[in-house]
């Protein structure tokens, strides 16, 4: 087989790509007039037919390259990844695609500046699909043409496909959101190339892994290059940030499932108990929810339908004064006030929860933060959580803020802030707030209460004063 097949076989492979795409999109439309349960069969069916297909033309296509394959005869080959029909984007997409698209465009940065061809492996699309990211369902480009000279159309095309999802989602928000990307990747490729020439390296391989959908904050290896070095070939393995401030918002949840997480199930009755057993709380959680129902009632009247029809739609016993509140309301084009005030009042109760979760959270982490044994899960547990426990993997991070664009450069961190833990301490700051400071008090970890009724968390690492790389020097 020459090269000619080979190309066929490409050609091949592309278009059985275009017609799975066609259907798929045709069966995934279908959902909303045929059955769910008809429709999901069907795709699942043909996905596993395109799936067997391909194999079987990538295995001849491997098979005839190893042939061919001669010492310093590159063939640029590029497999498409299978695709499953397109899920719908969950909740903080904005920040998954900037994670996706910063790692393509750094790739395609050091594609384009390295001395010598790269060869690529992109592991991409799966989180997008919910699939378990195998890295047999990726990409790889071995990057030169026939002639010797370097291709970066594959690369191209990964950096074009996230930065339609990137303007599909952001819309208006895209250029700001874009400037910020490719200031950080831009500066991250040059940190990437310039560290490994200090070390009198060359970069001839570069795989990423396009897996920010991919649920949890577990420090894991977004790139990986391969540095040719004294006739010799290394792995160096990094986790690329892109962010906008230097307190970094790593883990987001309830006080509850915090304390459970750092303590363990066996806690967990202890810890829901607190919260009862404070009747202020209680009656606030009661208050916040009847206003916040009674606000989603209001709405659904102002958009044209009957106060009876919309009291059917809620699992709620309203008292007849709030109806009567919201007749008067309706009559008198009132509706708006009475949603804006409903929706400050639900503010107020919330305000007034927060201390109280920032309390309970402080004197159950206080307890066992003073305990050797708890202490020691506690800190794994954090460490692990927010990724620091990665020892293999480099940590690379571009600070891209408002004074950062203006300026068309990033802060470029590559270590960790203070993260001596053993002996750090646990701060309560009186209001809404919690911090785990180290032996030189610097803020390591900060917990904030927000949310009310919710008792949500927001946990924030801290990378205030961590001194920056200076590129080009």
């Amino acid at each position: 087989m020459d090269k000619t097949n080979i190309k066929y076989l490409q050609e091949s492979l592309k278009k059985t790509e275009m017609i799975s795409e066609g259907i798929g999109d045709f069966l995934s439309k279908g959902a909303s007039t045929i059955k769910k349960s008809v429709v999901e069969p069907v795709i699942l069916a043909w996905n596993e037919f395109i799936k067997k297909t391909k194999g079987v033309i990538q295995s001849i296509i491997s098979s005839a390259v190893s042939m061919l394959k001669i010492p310093g005869d590159l063939i640029t080959i590029t497999i498409p990844a299978q695709e499953k029909p397109r899920m719908p984007i969950r909740e903080g997409a904005i920040e998954a695609i900037k994670g996706n698209y910063n790692e393509a465009l750094t790739c395609k940065y050091i594609v384009e500046k390295n001395k010598v061809p790269i060869k690529i492996t992109i592991i991409h699309e799966s989180v997008l699909n919910e699939s378990t990211g195998n890295e047999s369902d990726g990409v790889v480009v071995v990057d030169l043409n026939v002639d010797g000279k370097r291709e970066v159309s594959t690369i191209d095309s990964v950096v074009n496909k996230w930065d339609m999802r990137l303007r599909e989602e952001a819309k208006d928000k895209y250029a700001d959101f874009f400037k910020a990307i490719n200031i950080g990747s831009r500066d991250m490729a040059q940190y990437l190339m310039e560290t490994t020439l200090k070390e009198d390296g060359l970069i001839v391989a570069v795989k990423i892994k396009n897996l920010s959908f991919q649920e949890g904050a577990e420090f894991k290896a977004d790139m990986e290059l391969t540095i040719e070095k004294a006739g010799r070939e290394i792995i160096k393995k990094y986790s690329l940030k892109l962010y906008g401030n230097p307190e970094v918002n790593v883990w987001n949840t309830s006080v509850p499932s915090l304390l459970v997480y750092l303590l363990g199930p066996e806690k967990k009755a202890e810890i829901l108990a607190a919260f009862d057993q404070d009747k202020q709380f209680s009656d606030l959680v009661v208050k916040a929810r009847r206003v916040n129902v009674e606000k989603n009632l209001a709405k659904k009247v102002s958009k044209g339908m009957s106060i009876d029809d919309a009291v059917k739609k809620f699992r709620y016993k309203f008292s007849d004064k709030f109806k009567a509140e919201l007749e008067i309301a309706k009559k008198n084009g009132g509706l708006s006030q009475l949603i804006s005030n409903k929706r400050m009042e639900r503010g107020i109760y919330r305000e007034k929860m927060n201390p109280t979760s920032a309390k309970i959270l402080y004197q159950f982490l206080d307890k066992y933060f003073n305990d050797p044994v708890y202490k020691k899960k506690i800190i794994h547990t954090i460490l692990k959580k927010i990724g620091f426990l990665d020892k293999d993997t480099n940590f690379l991070m571009a600070l891209v803020g408002n004074a950062q664009i203006k300026a068309g450069k990033s802060k470029i961190l590559d270590r960790h802030p203070e993260l001596n833990l053993d002996d750090s301490k646990l701060i309560y700051d009186g209001g809404t707030g919690l911090r785990i400071v180290g032996p030189t008090g610097k803020t390591i970890l900060k917990f904030a209460i927000k949310e009310g009724e919710k008792k949500a968390v927001a946990s924030m690492i801290s990378f205030r004063g961590v001194k920056p790389y200076e590129l080009g020097k």
